[in-house]
Parts: structure tokens; C-alpha cells; sequence
């Protein structure tokens, strides 16, 4: 959202700025004072929009990475290829010991 409204402001303080044709100038002419502040902060919105879009990455990164850490790894028998709890010590499914 940050980097939408920094380039709509940044497009805006150039119009307001350069634009000079006589039929618009009554709506353009009490704006091109704000060009300058126009164009800071649709740069800064636009930093801000950078910054905040890949902290939200990192942080969604981060939320993949420790649900990944939280999950134990699943145990197969070797024989059967059944899923097996733990600290099992034999399968329950065909009676393999395991090792």
C-alpha cells in the first residue's frame, strides 16, 4: 500500500511541477507549491512501503522455518512402511523389531 501511494504521490508532485498547459492550470497551479513536499513523501512512502513488504516476508519465512522445527520427523518401519510413533521399539502393524 506504501508503494502505491509513494508513486501516486510522486506522479502527482510531477504533474503538479511540470504540467503547464492553460486549460488545466486553474486546477494545477494551486499545487505545484506542494510538488517538493509531493515528491519527499512519495519517496518515503515508497521506502516505507519496501521496508514494511519484506519485513512481512522475512517474517512469514520465519513462521514456515519454526512450524518446520515444531513437527517431529515422522518414523517408518523399514519392513512395511507403516508410520510409527516416536519411541516405538517394534511396529505395531507387522511386529518389526526396530534398531
Amino acid at each position: 500500500m506504501g508503494i502505491i501511494l509513494g508513486v501516486l504521490l510522486i506522479v502527482g508532485g510531477f504533474i503538479a511541477y511540470f504540467y503547464e498547459e492553460q486549460r488545466w492550470i486553474f486546477v494545477v497551479a494551486p499545487y505545484r507549491d506542494m510538488a517538493v513536499p509531493l515528491f519527499i513523501a512519495g519517496i518515503a512512502l515508497l521506502v516505507v512501503g519496501y521496508v514494511s513488504n519484506t519485513r512481512a516476508e522475512e517474517e512469514k519465512q520465519l513462521e514456515v522455518e519454526r512450524a518446520r522445527a515444531i513437527q517431529p520427523t515422522a518414523i517408518f518401519c523399514p519392513q512395511c512402511g507403516f508410520a510409527l510413533p516416536q519411541n516405538a521399539q517394534f511396529c505395531p502393524h507387522c511386529g518389526k523389531a526396530l534398531n
